[in-house]
């Protein structure tokens, strides 16, 4: 398994389309540690929004990265353990 990086900008806004059926029961959530609740982080909620329900039309996740964001976040979901722990996003000015 690779482990797959994303670059963000700092300002940037970004959606995670998360309408597809597929993602029933993965509730994407920011971290600034692998895994992030599971792997003993705290959620990062700054300039993130959820709408909707996972595997639902219309639903996402945004986040706008704001300019104090962490160099690295990691994706996880907040009810499946290790689902997120091999993608991280890379943040930049």
């Amino acid at each position: 398994n690779s482990n797959i990086s994303l670059t963000l900008k700092r300002g940037n806004t970004y959606y995670f389309d998360q309408s597809l059926k597929a993602n029933t029961g993965y509730d994407l959530r920011f971290s600034f540690v692998q895994d992030g609740t599971h792997g003993g982080g705290k959620e990062y909620q700054k300039e993130v929004k959820i709408k909707g329900v996972p595997g639902k039309r219309g639903s996402y996740v945004k986040i706008t990265v704001a300019n104090d964001a962490p160099d690295k976040l990691y994706l996880y979901s907040k009810s499946q353990l290790g689902m997120g722990s091999k993608i991280a996003l890379i943040v930049e000015d």
